[in-house]
């Protein structure tokens, strides 16, 4: 990523409107990811916009010539955030 600052703005704007449509209109008790190991900017942001660190995939995905680890996270409806 070239530019850090606009893709966590991005990412941020799109875990939000995600999160508004699968909450509020689909009426879902939770959404889940699975990230890469490596992918640690991708992880800060997954929990800056509250997803909580559910558990690990351990040696899940060969990428790069080795094994890495997927992380899950979760948010569930209660802990949902609309900003009106």
């Amino acid at each position: 990523v070239q530019d850090e600052a606009l893709y966590e703005k991005d990412f941020l704007h799109f875990l939000a409107l995600l999160s508004q449509i699968v909450f509020e209109d689909l009426h879902f008790k939770r959404i889940f990811t699975e990230t890469f190991s490596f992918r640690e900017k991708h992880i800060q942001i997954l929990e800056k916009f509250g997803l909580k660190y559910e558990g690990t995939l351990r040696q899940h995905v060969f990428k790069r010539g080795q094994w890495w680890d997927c992380f899950m996270h979760g948010l569930l409806k209660e802990e949902y955030q609309h900003e009106k």
